[in-house]
């Protein structure tokens, strides 16, 4: 998409997403401390103000990505994060060093939510979908797809992404790479399928499964990779194929 309208949404100017009957909330939202601005509440204050989402939201892709993005977050970054990256690297040479780069400083990476294109004027609102960041300027983002879309359109997509992520740092420490069902191979452009995000995180569960911890301290994390990889293994789009 080509605006984005997942979490950041709250970043853009609240009166574009109001309507006479809503521009209380949204300028109440605005005002909100960010310690009200959880995970949960900010994906429930998307819904409020896309009501139609509502119905078979666990389709959306949205909600996926904010799934994802959680993972990243919480899961240990040996288990997740890492090898994630070492599956990215495998796609081009290029990458392979970008990868490399991001995993020996494994424990300073960043995870953005909707990272901004930094776009001017009518395009301000336009973002990535998952960023992976080093203070050192380094950046990984990937652009998530859960639905089939033409390839011209993707492929524009992915060119306005790298341009504006090359921008942002040093061209060659920057790359946008694609998350989608399937790999087309008219795809001129590096990607992952879900299919393999969900083999990496079936492996998480194995590390995890092996840690030397007391009985339980694991099941919290456990938990949360065994949740996104199901979702991704039986999603309705069938992604996980």
């Amino acid at each position: 998409m080509a605006v984005r309208r997942g979490l950041a949404r709250e970043a853009r100017d609240p009166k574009s997403l109001a309507s006479p009957r809503t521009e209380n909330e949204v300028d109440a939202w605005g005002r909100l401390s960010i310690k009200q601005k959880s995970f949960v509440v900010r994906v429930l204050n998307w819904f409020h103000f896309r009501r139609p989402q509502i119905g078979k939201s666990w389709t959306r892709e949205e909600v996926l990505t904010w799934e994802m993005l959680r993972a990243l977050t919480i899961l240990p970054r040996r288990v997740f994060l890492g090898p994630l990256l070492e599956e990215i690297g495998q796609r081009s040479p290029s990458l392979q060093i970008l990868t490399q780069h991001l995993l020996a400083k494994l424990g300073s990476v960043e995870i953005d939510e909707y990272p901004s294109l930094k776009l001017p004027g009518a395009l301000q609102n336009r973002r990535s979908d998952i960023g992976l960041r080093h203070p050192d300027g380094t950046r990984l983002w990937l652009e998530a797809k859960t639905f089939a879309v033409s390839l011209k359109d993707l492929h524009k997509q992915l060119a306005d992404q790298q341009k504006a992520i090359s921008l942002l740092c040093d061209k060659k420490a920057s790359q946008v790479i694609a998350l989608v069902p399937s790999v087309d191979r008219h795809l001129a452009w590096p990607s992952i399928r879900w299919a393999e995000v969900a083999k990496v995180l079936q492996e998480a569960q194995q590390r995890l499964d092996g840690t030397h911890s007391v009985a339980g301290d694991m099941d919290g994390y456990k938990l949360v990779a065994r949740e996104l990889c199901d979702r991704i293994l039986t999603h309705p789009s069938r992604i996980g194929d």
